[in-house]
């Protein structure tokens, strides 16, 4: 356990509560895909009455989530990980399913995949078309 997250699964990952982390909404006019609007309902729930104060940036750059990220970053920057996840069968051809299936979206523009780990999902948006892949790994210091 992380200490001062309970529900801390051990791979930067917390149990995501309505009471505490926003709802996506699809709002109308935002283009070809729509845009999105983030709604905090709950806000006031959260334990401390200066945390029920705090706008939604200053929430965003707590140190809670500081150490959130921190963790997740931390649970990635092991090979074993990565390794773990190409060996997924399920998870890996789900991917490339999933990108072939869209690669009437993906033929000829160019992709950026930020934060690409093993660069999986760079070479299956390369095989789907991609004019180009730009592939970019996250060094979280």
């Amino acid at each position: 356990m992380h200490s001062g997250f309970s529900g801390y699964l051990g791979n930067g990952y917390a149990p995501q509560g309505p009471e505490r982390e926003p709802r996506y909404r699809r709002r109308g006019a935002g283009g070809r895909h729509g845009s999105f609007q983030i709604l905090y309902d709950n806000i006031s729930s959260y334990s401390s009455s200066s945390q029920a104060r705090q706008s939604p940036t200053e929430l965003a750059s707590s140190t809670k989530w500081e150490e959130l990220d921190d963790a997740y970053f931390q649970s990635y920057s092991q090979i074993g990980i990565h390794e773990e996840m190409i060996k997924d069968h399920v998870r890996t051809k789900t991917y490339r399913n999933a990108i072939m299936q869209h690669q009437n979206l993906i033929s000829g523009k160019v992709v950026m995949d930020v934060g690409c780990g093993t660069g999986i999902l760079s070479i299956f948006c390369a095989l789907a078309g991609a004019r180009r892949v730009i592939s970019a790994i996250i060094i979280h210091q």
